[in-house]
């Protein structure tokens, strides 16, 4: 047998040991977990420029972020922010030395390509830790069951008593907000969609009055957004659909606490990773073992 020389041999190329990190949002969320010193945070200054079309800017980066308020007075009022701290950063901490750069790059290009807009893939994960932390994913299938029930009800009496003030001859645009985009919680939302148009490109017609009729400029998102939820029929409608649509299945709460919350953050993830990478992120951020089957399980 002929001896093997180098030049039978094929090219050599040495396996990477760059260890593909967590998004930033994830690592800076940890950093405060930890109680660093603000100008350790990565990231602290934001000196580069968010890439174009990007739907994040400083304030995603602020000193409160990224704690969330899970205050539920009526179900559990003894439930503070404070009480989500630890289970917080046990969780990101077990991300930061996971072994999964498959999945972060898997969730670095779907959220790139995310349409109409990019979006943070930071934000996506914490967003799915945060809601596997709410209570109420936990509690007995029953519980939630009922609650779906006492919503679908409610949307449905708001509905009929809203169009029987209208047949009786008042009008329903009176009782609908002069400036919805200014109300707590759609604010942000509304400044948000202006920030991203305009990073687009876009102009936007002054608010306010007759300004933007006048103007041959598109108006503002959040105008447009004005519009729609100043209009009572808007209203009805999405009361109606609240009161008539399926609500989606509840559950069976089954496992470990681990397991119900790693199930929580991959249907969470899921729609935008896929089942894999989604199951992969969540047990990495719970520590248990779940499979891409037991997401389509109803009785999990």
């Amino acid at each position: 047998m002929p001896k093997r020389t180098a030049a039978h041999r094929g090219r050599y190329k040495a396996k990477s040991t760059r260890k593909v990190e967590m998004p930033t949002l994830l690592r800076r969320a940890l950093a405060q977990l930890r109680g660093d010193p603000p100008q350790s945070w990565p990231n602290a200054l934001r000196a580069e420029q968010p890439a174009p079309g990007a739907p994040y800017g400083p304030e995603l980066y602020g000193p409160a972020y990224p704690f969330p308020t899970l205050a539920l007075p009526i179900l559990l009022p003894g439930l503070s922010t404070e009480a989500t701290k630890q289970p917080l950063r046990q969780m990101l901490t077990r991300l930061q030395s996971a072994d999964i750069a498959n999945a972060w790059k898997t969730l670095d290009a779907r959220c790139a390509a995310r349409k109409p807009w990019p979006t943070d893939a930071g934000l996506e994960v914490l967003l799915a830790l945060i809601e596997a932390l709410v209570p109420i994913n936990l509690l007995d299938s029953s519980f939630a069951k009922k609650g779906i029930t006492r919503i679908k009800e409610s949307a449905r009496e708001l509905a009929s008593l809203l169009e029987a003030f209208a047949s009786a001859g008042a009008p329903l645009h009176g009782i609908m907000p002069m400036r919805p985009t200014e109300l707590p919680g759609i604010a942000e939302f509304a400044s948000t969609l202006d920030a991203m148009a305009a990073r687009g490109g876009a102009t936007f017609a002054p608010r306010g009055g007759c300004a933007e009729l006048l103007s041959n400029a598109p108006p503002a998102p959040s105008a447009t957004l004005d519009r729609a939820l100043r209009n009572p029929d808007v209203l009805l409608a999405l009361l109606r659909s609240l009161a008539e649509r399926e609500l989606g299945h509840t559950p069976q709460r089954r496992g470990s606490i681990a397991q119900r919350q790693a199930l929580t953050i991959a249907r969470r993830l899921q729609p935008l990773t896929g089942a894999a990478t989604a199951t992969a992120i969540a047990n990495a951020t719970t520590g248990a073992r779940i499979t891409t089957k037991a997401l389509t399980k109803k009785g999990n």
